[in-house]
């Protein structure tokens, strides 16, 4: 199946996402997830899309419920509900990881490429400096989805 470079990204984020928390045979766990991203949206379409298949394989084991739209509030407020359990994670741009990890505006810079190779080279080299900044700065990122860069935040506690 060839899917487009962000469709596999998304992807790639939700089977991290369901991975870093294994569940034990008997036990099923729902993730909630809260995102900008407007309901029925491309994004959020392939975010379900992938859910389902994370559904299925482990027998309704792992679910995840989604909150689209900024139903749970904005940025601010969604790392709160983050930090005291009510969420698991969120979608988010990297812009709203600004005030934490100010290094992350590196991929809000206006950049020309060639083509998809120097956008995968850049990527290739920035990517785990970006991850491991954020990761100390107490955001736990699952990975970037190409170059629009919606990231996956975990709550570590």
């Amino acid at each position: 199946m060839n899917l487009p470079i962000y469709t596999r990204a998304i992807l790639i984020l939700i089977i991290s996402f369901a991975y870093f928390y294994v569940t034990p045979i008997g036990y099923s766990k729902t993730f909630k997830i809260a995102t900008l991203a407007p309901d029925n949206s491309y994004w959020l379409e392939k975010l379900r899309e992938g859910t389902r298949k994370i559904e299925l394989q482990t027998n309704g084991r792992v679910k995840f419920k989604f909150y689209p739209g900024g139903v749970m509030g904005e940025d601010k407020s969604i790392y709160r509900k983050i930090r005291v359990g009510q969420l698991h994670g969120a979608i988010v741009t990297n812009g709203s990881l600004a005030r934490t990890f100010p290094d992350i505006q590196l991929y809000s810079l206006l950049m020309k490429f060639s083509d998809l190779n120097e956008v995968d080279y850049i990527r290739k080299k920035m990517d785990k400096k970006l991850i491991e900044g954020l990761s100390k700065s107490s955001v736990i990122p699952m990975g970037f989805a190409e170059m629009v860069l919606p990231t996956l935040c975990l709550n570590t506690k």
